[in-house]
């Protein structure tokens, strides 16, 4: 098994399986040439964000709060938007340099994931693996359905922490310092999330390295220490956060793991969730079918040094799956969990963390079955799957698109960072027995639970009420409760200022109210927008 597992020798020549990868991977990041921008759940805050480092200037208390309240463990840490930024200097535009950083996500955990499995698997399935990560629901969901740009880049950079690990066996003076890095680059990008990898790290390390556990945990502790340093400054200047997500509420049932459909809505309470939560039939598949083969091998077929790692990374996905089903919500009130999940937003981010353990057991299954198979069947198995594996996410890649181009910030972020005004615009002349058309765009963050009214009053210079319209939008016939989270809805009001009111000085007032209660939506300290004030 030893010689099944270990698959080809490295050489001096150039891996071809190196540009193969890059070009399969490529075909996975397509969606992200369409032109505009994916309307994910995020909406335009990535873009939003990045102009904002770019207004306020980089400083080590910088963080990506536009429409979004702070939140040190699980909200999106500066790293993504670093990177952004440095495209930005080269001259790309704030919507290429969010796509490359998406981009960047999807072609790192690839390649990490090559790098990771090549000397174990062999180039055939360490390319596999890869693929099958690159192809991976959950990844895929997380960029085209959610528009996660630090938890998608959080995905590119867990293999090459694992890859790391895997370093350190051979005793090379660099792979300590690459783990290290490596955890402190997780941090940087997603804090919470991170602490859960730095834990799985760890037990990774220390069950799968005999030789190294001392250099496992120097680079665990090193990248700790560093990762921290890093956001220190944020935060002793801002303090924790607090999530407004019920916890534990959003655990994941079962069948939602394997299901066929395919949504773009939200993560919602029980078990209509429109959120998909695969982890994709490509590779429990092949990781089943590995565990299956690895089980039934003759002992005398049988390496420890080689198996070890398989049945720590067959026995880690599934700890990792298991604690976001409904199943484990009993564990998750112990007092040692409970406290641990204030590091999460929700109980199904932990399946990110199994990905890749899932892809090295799919890429393994391969290695062993072409240990099996005659040279020929060989190939033509392996590329049987990698088809295979491309032809499963095909349904995957249709994220919405728009072509709509922000401007640098939204004109309000309204309630508790739930809707933002993107722009409006007054047509036709704010004066006395004159009709005004506004027009808007509102791109909502998060579901609307009512439906609300639209107000626009106009008023003079005196704040006297001269004209008004209360309606549902698009008059009615698309209510806000309605209204997909991420997308642009265009609506129009119409305003005639009364023919007695003064000559000159009007402006409107913009705004949401609950039309049960006449509560009006927030829209920072104030309940209302100003458009418009002309002489």
């Amino acid at each position: 098994m030893s010689a099944q597992l270990n698959g080809n020798r490295r050489g001096r020549r150039f891996d071809l399986h190196w540009l193969i990868l890059l070009l399969l991977i490529l075909i996975v990041c397509a969606p992200l040439t369409y032109p505009g921008t994916i309307q994910a759940h995020s909406g335009f805050l990535p873009l939003y964000n990045l102009y904002h480092l770019e207004t306020k200037g980089f400083t080590l208390t910088w963080a990506p709060t536009v429409g979004r309240a702070f939140d040190l463990l699980r909200g999106e840490g500066p790293l993504p938007y670093l990177l952004a930024e440095l495209l930005r200097g080269l001259g790309a535009s704030g919507v290429a340099a969010v796509k490359a950083i998406f981009g960047l996500g999807l072609l790192a955990g690839g390649l990490g994931m090559y790098g990771w499995g090549r000397r174990r698997l062999g180039r055939r399935g360490a390319l596999l693996a890869a693929l099958v990560y690159a192809c991976w629901p959950y990844g895929l969901a997380t960029l085209y359905v959610r528009g996660a740009l630090a938890e998608t880049l959080f995905l590119g950079i867990l293999p090459w922490a694992l890859w790391g690990l895997r370093s350190l066996q051979h005793r090379r003076p660099w792979a300590a310092a690459a783990v290290a890095l490596s955890l402190a680059l997780l941090i940087w990008t997603q804090a919470g999330l991170a602490l859960w990898a730095a834990v799985v790290l760890l037990a990774y390390g220390l069950l799968t390295q005999q030789r190294a556990r001392l250099w496992t945990v120097a680079g665990m502790a090193a990248g700790l220490l560093l990762g921290a340093a890093g956001l220190w400054p944020l935060m002793a200047e801002r303090g924790p956060g607090a999530s407004g997500v019920p916890f534990a509420d959003h655990f994941v049932y079962p069948f939602q793991l394997l299901s066929p459909a395919w949504g773009q809505g939200t993560s919602v309470p029980g078990w209509m969730d429109s959120f998909p939560l695969q982890v994709g039939f490509v590779a429990v598949g092949l990781a089943v079918l590995a565990v299956i083969w690895l089980s039934t091998l003759p002992k005398a077929d049988r390496q420890p040094e080689d198996a070890r790692p398989l049945w720590v990374c067959a026995g880690l996905s599934m700890a990792l799956v298991l604690l976001a089903l409904t199943w484990a919500a009993p564990l998750w009130r112990l007092p040692g969990l409970s406290q641990a999940s204030r590091s999460l937003t929700y109980p199904w981010q932990l399946l990110g963390l199994a990905g890749p353990f899932l892809a090295l057991l799919s890429g393994s299954f391969v290695t062993m079955a072409l240990g099996r198979a005659a040279k020929s069947q060989g190939r033509v198995l392996w590329a049987a799957l990698v088809a295979l594996t491309l032809l499963a996410s095909y349904p995957y890649l249709q994220p919405l698109t728009t072509s709509y181009e922000p401007g640098a910030a939204p004109l309000a972020v309204l309630g508790e960072n739930d809707l933002l005004l993107l722009d409006a615009q007054v047509a036709g002349p704010l004066q006395p027995g004159e009709t005004a058309v506004l027009t808007v765009r509102w791109q909502p963050l998060r579901p609307l639970p009512q439906d609300y009214t639209v107000f626009v009053h106009a008023l003079d210079g005196a704040l006297a009420r001269w004209g008004q319209q209360d309606t549902q939008p698009q008059s009615g016939e698309y209510p806000t409760s309605q209204w997909q989270v991420g997308e642009i809805v265009e609506d129009s009001y119409e305003v005639r200022i009364d023919a007695a009111g003064p000559p000159e000085s009007y402006h409107l007032n913009l705004g949401l109210y609950d039309w049960q209660t006449g509560d009006r939506m927030k829209v920072g300290d104030d309940d209302k927008i100003i458009i418009g004030m002309q002489p």
